[in-house]
């Protein structure tokens, strides 16, 4: 009589198997420090170790489940179909979560950056209108690597860097674009650098894909008091809008517009608070503000002059 195929058995092996290869891969990559060796560019050592022993435990979960017994209930068939279908599911969003299929993270950046041992680019950003790209770059290698220069074709490069960066440490490179670059669609990165002891220059390469954000321009309005009031002589508190509940504002007194203004104003959900010390009476003064964008957005700064009659 001919063996009857077991085809839960055999899809469960298989699925197991997958998860086993792919979660001994991240646990190996977080080695990296060990090894001197990127499998995934995108996990650090700590996402690559949780993530690897989560999909390797959930791989063996699967096999085990594949060795049941036959004659088991409809009801537990498929409440074993059930957890292989839920293991699978979570396996997935969690690899597209942390972006192992290309183009990175569900919520991460558009910039992408993939480079050859011994350094990774866990964050690039890509300047504003593309006239610069930066780079954080990471020494996942052994040893301290010295970085003599930073490439990147169709942009620029930095030449006679020479900055030593120890096994685990980061340098920060801003590469200046000779030309505005509207995408990058895998351009050449290269990193050329030194071992201790030794004049001899090694390279990383890697790539780079993403493009710029758009310019982003806080806009202010609705001052008050208004431009051209006259005030009595006191500390004035200038209320005024701002379209970037995240924006920092700052102000000069009786300076010229685009000198650095040093004191902060408070900015509340979009709403700036400015409090200002005028000149003795009888003045004229100008207020001059200064607004830029959240931290790390591709921004300009929008600036303002405003004038009052100090009584």
């Amino acid at each position: 009589m001919k063996k009857k195929i077991d085809l839960k058995k055999i899809v469960l092996i298989i699925i197991g198997l997958l998860l086993v290869i792919v979660g001994l891969v991240l646990m190996l990559n977080s080695l990296r420090g060990i090894t001197g060796r990127v499998i995934a560019q995108n996990y650090d050592e700590k996402t690559s170790a949780v993530l690897g022993v989560l999909l390797f435990s959930s791989g063996l979960f699967l096999i085990s489940l594949s060795h049941q017994k036959k004659g088991q209930a409809a009801m537990e068939f498929i409440m074993t179909y059930g957890w292989a279908i839920l293991a699978t599911l979570v396996a997935v969003a969690m690899l597209a979560y942390f972006g192992i299929f290309g183009g990175g993270s569900l919520f991460g950046s558009a910039t992408q950056v993939q480079m050859s041992p011994p350094f990774t680019v866990p964050v690039a950003a890509i300047g504003d209108g593309g006239d610069s790209v930066t780079l954080e770059i990471t020494n996942n290698g052994g040893n301290t690597k010295t970085i003599q220069t930073v490439a990147i074709s169709a942009c620029g490069s930095l030449t006679n860097v020479n900055v030593p960066v120890n096994s685990g440490g980061t340098y920060v490179a801003v590469v200046a674009c000779n030309q505005v670059v509207t995408k990058f669609v895998s351009n050449t990165i290269t990193i050329t650098y030194t071992n201790p002891g030794s004049t001899l220059p090694q390279s990383s390469t890697g790539t780079l894909s993403g493009t710029p954000a758009p310019n982003y321009y806080p806009i202010q309005s609705n001052w008050n008091p208004p431009d051209q009031s006259t005030i009595a002589y006191q500390v004035i508190q200038l209320v005024f809008d701002i379209n970037d509940d995240n924006a920092l504002c700052t102000f000069s007194v009786d300076q010229d517009l685009g000198y650095p203004e040093t004191d902060t104003c408070n900015n509340d959900l979009g709403i700036v608070t400015c409090n200002i010390i005028p000149p003795s009476p009888p003045a004229q003064t100008t207020i001059s503000i200064s607004c830029s964008g959240a931290v790390g957005a591709n921004t300009r700064f929008d600036n303002t002059e405003l004038h009052y009659n100090i009584i």
